[in-house]
């Protein structure tokens, strides 16, 4: 069975520099203790609806915010947002940040009026922002957040307003930041296909129908945090007694019917395969083991009918219960990653129940692309 590559990306998010002594929107650069900072930032692409896997996996970036810290892990002493015309020209310029800064740390995509509200007052509460999981479903919600950097010393020289030929030498610092998204994605498509493989089966199914019924992801945490963390309640379906999903237990966000036009019976299908229309997708935080689930309609055989020894299930169920890589070591859920789980091929016995000076800091903002993961499945009972 082969979990393919999950084809990802995004947008690059970077910043150039100046230091002037006159901002781009008009008004004059401060002296003395203010600090000013240039940003400039583009994107490029959008990514395609979520039914179809596709290599166009950029992110729009909507809103972007900036927080200036004293200290790795200290107080939040100043924010600034870009506004969506300063979003749209690719620059922003923000003057007069606290000198106490000494740090920096940029967070996008995050809805600022909603997910950012009331405004955190500390690198540890910027972390601690709950990110309730039924709201990140689509890819276009996904926070993006950076690293905290420290705020680097440099110099700069900018020509006076007053037409002298003295230069104003300004001590500015800069910061160079990475962008990734706070989220994992797993993305479920392709093809199924079912083997008749099994002891003593002599390539006969033990079923007459075989039909993809539901798919989805089985034991997450609710909530999340923006740092990257998991909280609030594991959801775990009983799969084995009560099956998957369990209908007003389990949230709606963690699993889908298939389509109808997904609906068709392997046992009766061409090669045993069925194509599916549609990619499901779920957004998960990072380092969570969930279990992909998908169960069948599936009709069993009469019991004197039975191959071998197979065991048969109804419904079935066949549980995903580890990624791996082509050396077939377990595969972390790390953020800023899709994985793309495709073209299933599974054999009949996988089935079961279940700053004194002008300052200046030049904000140098990346995006971290989301990279391609091969990956093989471990089917579990």
């Amino acid at each position: 069975m082969k979990l393919n590559s999950l084809l990802v990306s995004l947008f690059a998010v970077a910043a150039l520099v100046a230091c002037n002594k006159e901002n781009e929107g008009g008004s004059a650069d401060p002296t003395g203790n203010g600090i000013s900072v240039t940003v400039s930032i583009k994107s490029s692409g959008t990514r395609a609806v979520a039914d179809a896997f596709t290599s166009e996996t950029a992110i729009t970036l909507n809103d972007v915010t900036v927080y200036f810290t004293s200290g790795e892990n200290g107080n939040i002493v100043d924010t600034k947002t870009f506004s969506q015309e300063e979003i749209t020209a690719g620059k922003a310029v923000f003057h007069g940040i606290n000198p106490s800064s000494t740090h920096a740390v940029v967070v996008a995509n995050t809805n600022a009026s909603s997910l950012l509200s009331p405004a955190p007052t500390s690198v540890s509460e910027l972390n601690n922002i709950t990110l309730t999981m039924a709201n990140m479903q689509g890819l276009t919600v996904v926070p993006l957040k950076s690293n905290v950097g420290q705020l680097v010393a440099n110099t700069g020289h900018v020509a006076p307003d007053d037409g002298s030929e003295d230069d104003v030498t300004v001590d500015y610092r800069k910061v160079e930041l990475t962008v990734v998204p706070v989220l994992s994605r797993i993305e479920i498509g392709g093809t199924l296909k079912m083997t008749a493989t099994g002891s003593n089966a002599g390539g006969k199914f033990a079923y007459t129908q075989f039909t993809p019924e539901y798919v989805g992801l089985n034991g997450l945490y609710e909530n999340g945090k923006l740092g990257g963390t998991t909280d609030g309640s594991l959801i775990t379906a009983n799969d084995n007694q009560l099956g998957f999903p369990v209908v007003g237990t389990t949230p709606a966000w963690m699993y889908d019917a298939f389509d109808a036009t997904d609906k068709q019976d392997m046992i009766a299908a061409a090669d045993n395969a069925v194509a599916l229309t549609k990619v499901y997708a779920y957004n998960v935080i990072p380092g969570e083991k969930p279990v992909v689930m998908l169960r069948f309609d599936s009709k069993p055989l009469p019991a004197d009918q039975i191959p071998g020894d197979v065991k048969t299930a109804s419904p079935a169920y066949l549980k995903i219960v580890n990624f791996t890589d082509d050396a077939s070591s377990p595969v972390t859920i790390e953020p800023g990653k899709i994985y793309t789980i495709k073209d299933i091929e599974f054999d009949q016995n996988k089935i079961t129940w279940l700053d004194n000076t002008v300052l200046c800091v030049e904000a140098i903002v990346k995006v971290q692309p989301w990279e391609i993961k091969d990956l093989d499945p471990e089917f579990g009972e």
